[in-house]
């Protein structure tokens, strides 16, 4: 019995023949064994909020079953089952806005763009465009620290004041 070892899928029925046998798929389904599904995105295979795209050929002999999945921003994958975000350990320096961006493919791949804040430039808006500590403004001994539009003084133990400029 060729049929003995339930070769048929997706609830298809095996008929035994002599040395071979030939499943009776459910509507739906195709293939030797009823394995593939004539619409593929029925199950909803893309994952993470992806689209899936049906790209079945019914009229094929035999009918081809297949899909694409597009994926939103920060997934990719067949199924867009794997999460890509470069901007969750924040790229982009001095306040600067990350986004996810979808690079023209194939293969599909994501890359971040930072959107600087005035004041600042750079791919990941690194450079301040005037550093605020080349004129010195921290006083006694404090050391300053560039920021895009202004600066900070870290004083010194006894010292306090935007400019460590005060003793106490």
């Amino acid at each position: 019995n060729e049929c003995s070892s339930s070769p048929c899928t997706n609830g298809g029925t095996c008929v035994d023949h002599i040395y071979y046998y030939k499943c009776t798929c459910p509507t739906g389904f195709t293939g030797t064994n009823c394995q593939y599904s004539i619409y593929p995105c029925r199950s909803n295979p893309c994952q993470n909020n992806g689209t899936c795209n049906d790209l079945s050929d019914l009229k094929a002999s035999p009918a081809i079953s297949n899909y694409t999945c597009s994926c939103i921003a920060g997934y990719n994958g067949s199924n867009c089952e794997f999460y890509w975000n470069k901007c969750l350990n924040n790229p982009c320096a001095y306040g600067g806005t990350c986004s996810v961006v979808k690079n023209l493919g194939p293969p599909e791949s994501y890359s971040y763009k930072c959107s600087c804040v005035t004041g600042a430039t750079g791919a990941n808006c690194e450079t301040a465009l005037v550093n605020k500590c080349d004129s010195s403004p921290c006083k006694n001994g404090a050391s300053c620290e560039n920021k895009v539009t202004s600066f900070a003084c870290t004083c010194v133990a006894g010292y306090v004041g935007i400019t460590c400029e005060s003793g106490w």
